[in-house]
């Protein structure tokens, strides 16, 4: 196996752990996670594809070994997938969220992101608990959750994440796949 396959496989597996320690390390804290920024950075540092895998894996780690308990097997499908979706948009906004000014941009994609997986989470959850035709009050129920989540995240991107976009690795430039 040549080292720069290696090196990409070692720093995966290194970002998927990082994304789980950091979820449990938050997991009591209600909706505050790095988790999404640490996905989202993976698609942007090592390209859209690897992002997905980074997102799937380390979402379904979590999932899987939450201490809060694992969810319905839909919501917890939902989960994973909105978070590869998440590596995706890393991946794919690479160039777009290095124009100025970063910060605004990095903070647009955390907002976008989480709008993303709280609605695709509580559709699911929805469809899951038969209250399709009720995903208006689903939506209210959780709306202060998901405004917590939004705006956390919106500032974790905006503060941290600006940053971390400017970091240069030699596994930047070989970005495998987008």
């Amino acid at each position: 196996m040549p080292s720069h396959h290696l090196r990409i496989i070692v720093i995966t597996a290194v970002l998927v752990a990082l994304a789980v320690a950091l979820g449990f390390g938050l997991a009591h804290v209600p909706n505050v996670e790095l988790i999404t920024l640490v996905v989202f950075i993976s698609g942007h540092l090592l390209g859209a594809r690897i992002g997905m895998v980074v997102g799937a894996v380390s979402m379904g780690l979590f999932t899987v070994l939450n201490p809060m308990g694992m969810p319905v097997i839909p919501l917890a499908l939902a989960q994973v997938t909105a978070m590869a979706l998440i590596g995706l948009l890393g991946g794919r906004t690479h160039t777009w969220v290095r124009r100025p000014p970063s910060w605004v941009r990095m903070a647009l994609c955390g907002l976008a992101a989480t709008v993303f997986y709280d609605l695709m989470t509580n559709l699911v959850m929805a469809l899951s608990l038969g209250m399709l035709g009720q995903l208006a009050r689903v939506l209210i129920a959780g709306l202060t959750f998901s405004v917590l989540h939004m705006i956390s995240n919106t500032i974790i991107f905006a503060a941290v994440g600006s940053g971390l976009i400017l970091v240069r690795t030699g596994v930047q430039t070989d970005r495998p796949g987008r």
